[in-house]
């Protein structure tokens, strides 16, 4: 939700098309995605070495180094364990590649229910739409959590979007939406046809993005 900033009536309106913001993405990079990275994600052949099985390990961190030839991979687990695992670099085109094209550095966190989490910072929403499109070349599904911008006085941390806001129902409607082209300009994408893919009436889908729509244009402004 958004933040107010007490100081706001005694200094200009901060620019965030100028200020650095934190953007936080989940990643389902897909059986083709080829990188030792997302193991736990996929049966793996990305030439890593071998050792455990971490497919069904839920992760809660990973520590990543990314060299010219080998790319080092720190999984830590629930319970505390490290593995360690190492593969190739630059087999082919990755998640690294997409976020470097774009002057961000990635920071990879849990690996949970199938996605990949990762935060980094960018300095202008012009980098965000061209960062998201170009993951989502590289990944099955790109799903944008959290926008947060850091003021320039650093005195609070303005949430300007936040996924978390809404219901599980209004998140699968959206993500829907926007997977059929429904908010494109030149979408003739019906309501209808959103509804009958979740099996839901059109009113009820309707509700549902209506009001998270709301939601979401709350945190904006």
């Amino acid at each position: 939700m958004s933040t107010k900033n007490p100081r706001a009536s005694e200094s200009e309106p901060v620019d965030h098309r100028r200020t650095c913001a934190r953007l936080e993405v989940r990643i389902r990079p897909g059986d083709d995605y080829s990188c030792p990275l997302t193991l736990p994600l996929t049966s793996c052949h990305c030439g890593a070495e071998p050792g455990p099985v971490l497919a069904d390990e839920p992760v809660d961190g990973i520590e990543f180094t990314r060299g010219t030839e080998e790319c080092l991979i720190d999984f830590v687990l629930a319970d505390g364990e490290v593995v360690s695992k190492s593969g190739p670099s630059r087999r082919s085109p990755c998640l690294c590649d997409a976020f470097q094209r774009r002057r961000c550095v990635p920071k990879y966190g849990r690996i949970e229910d199938g996605w990949l989490h990762a935060t980094t910072h960018v300095k202008s929403h012009e980098q965000i739409r061209p960062l998201v499109a170009d993951l989502r070349a590289l990944a099955d599904r790109v799903v944008v959590d959290r926008l947060v911008v850091a003021e320039p006085d650093g005195h609070h941390d303005p949430v300007l979007f936040d996924r978390a806001t809404l219901t599980e129902k209004q998140r699968e409607a959206v993500e829907a939406a926007v997977e059929r082209g429904y908010y494109s300009t030149e979408s003739d994408v019906r309501l209808a046809e959103i509804a009958d893919d979740l099996g839901i009436s059109q009113s009820a889908l309707s509700e549902r993005l209506r009001t998270a729509q709301s939601k979401l244009i709350t945190d904006l402004f």
